[in-house]
This record gives structure tokens, sequence and C-alpha cells, in this order.
């Protein structure tokens, strides 16, 4: 962490931690978790932004998949 204000170039400087459009949700939660991060921005092969994934988009994701799952299972 900067010790003075003037030293802002700190934060601004780090690697930006991102996924591209090819990897995979589980990928990206694993790398949410393991960082700690609750948004990871997503990048197309010339680097640039094509949106942003959270952590919210990762759970409401399952859960759609989980009750199309448990409709499916109660057609049969």
């Amino acid at each position: 962490m900067p010790e003075k204000a003037s030293d802002i170039w700190w934060l601004f400087s780090r690697q930006t931690v991102s996924v591209s459009m090819k990897e995979s949700v589980l990928k990206a939660a694993v790398l949410m978790k393991n960082r700690n991060f609750r948004h990871l921005p997503i990048l197309a092969e010339s680097g640039k932004l094509l949106g942003i994934i959270s952590v919210q988009d990762i759970v409401d994701s399952l859960n759609l998949t989980l009750q199309a799952s448990t409709s499916a299972d109660d057609v049969r």
C-alpha cells in the first residue's frame, strides 16, 4: 500500500485480473474466490472490454440451471 497520496501510481500500475470470453464460468468463479473479487472484466482477444461478470451473475445462472433441471426431472 502506498505510504502517501503522491504514490497513487501504485493503484493504477497493478496488472488487472480478467477473463477471456472463452473461459468457463467455473474458472471465473474460482478466480474470484481465490482473489476475493466480486467482479471480473471480460476481455476480447484484442484486449477490448466486453463486459463484467459478477458473483451475482454466477449465482443467478446456477439458479436458472438448477430450476431447469428440476423442472425436467418433474416431467419424467
